[in-house]
């Protein structure tokens, strides 16, 4: 919808052009309005401009007035329709489900088990579940800050560097990389405090850079870290590497897909929209596995 705030205008045409048919629409305020009859004083008129997805269009606004003004356009309103809405958000409704499950039983089996492991496994899953809320649709936007626009739109960076953190603190653990490669467990914890003295940039500059690419970089270089990592701590003796080697992979695998489907060289259907949550529940299935593994053999150990 496209709103003209100055008042006593003659005449208000917009032409909008679809760039791939070449087909040229003309709205005028008597098509937006039938009931109106003049064709002068125009007051502050909205008309709406309909789109199809995946189409360029070019915007040309024709103003007629018989003195200089200062005129003032904005877009007023922006609507999004997606044919596979319910579907996605039925997905993303069960991917909050799986997680939430997934950090009950971890809480259980930390409270059998007393491992560390687990605890910083809940931790993890926690600022995971942030990213995967705030990220969701924009449904926690409109129920929890429906008038903070900077939180909607940088709330995703900060449970991005959040779920970052807490991310290098299991991995290390986990991996054992103070004994197995102390190179990369520095690497990792440099990586960590970088991730939050580098979103500051938010605050700074906030213009300087998409909130999705920032998050995808510092995933993208995260999960790079953390695959050498495992990788490495399978060599040195560390069997559960590989498992959380996998699980790293499909999380990874579904964040190329989206990051590709951004770039639009996929075209979206519903597991190319929900990659990412198909890859973080084969992760939490792996971590499970390689969590209980670890377990298992450090109770060996201890018999």
């Amino acid at each position: 919808v496209l709103q003209n705030d100055y008042s006593m205008i003659h005449e208000f045409n917009v032409f909008l052009v679809n760039e791939t048919t070449k087909e040229v629409v003309k709205k005028t305020i008597r098509d937006s309005y039938p009931t109106y009859q003049r064709e002068i004083n125009v007051h502050q008129c909205a008309i709406p401009l309909d789109i199809a997805p995946y189409q360029n269009y070019t915007v040309y606004v024709q103003l007629l007035s018989t003195d200089a003004k200062k005129i003032q356009l904005k877009l007023l309103e922006t609507h999004h329709f997606y044919q596979t809405y319910f579907d996605e958000l039925w997905f993303w409704s069960a991917h909050l489900g799986f997680v939430i499950c997934m950090i009950i039983v971890q809480l259980v089996f930390l409270l059998v088990t007393k491992e560390r492991n687990f605890l910083l496994y809940v931790l993890f899953l926690l600022g995971y579940l942030s990213v995967a809320i705030i990220g969701g649709f924009g449904i926690i936007d409109v129920i929890m800050w429906p008038d903070n626009y900077w939180l909607q739109r940088y709330g995703i960076v900060l449970a991005v560097v959040l779920s970052n953190t807490l991310g290098v603190l299991f991995y290390t653990y986990a991996l054992r990389l103070k004994s197995v490669s102390p190179i990369l467990h520095r690497l990792l914890l440099i990586e960590g405090v970088l991730s939050v003295v580098l979103s500051i940039w938010i605050y700074i500059a906030p213009s300087i850079m998409s909130p999705n690419v920032y998050s995808c970089t510092l995933i993208f270089v995260f999960f790079c870290l953390i695959s050498i990592s495992c990788i490495i701590s399978y060599k040195k003796g560390n069997p559960s590497a590989i498992y959380y080697l996998f699980g790293t992979i499909a999380y990874f695998v579904g964040i190329l897909i989206q990051l590709i489907w951004t770039l639009s060289y996929v075209h979206p259907n519903i597991f190319v929209i929900n990659s990412m949550h198909i890859g973080s529940m084969l992760e939490m299935i792996f971590f499970t596995w390689a969590l209980a593994h670890d377990y298992q053999r450090t109770r060996k150990g201890r018999e």
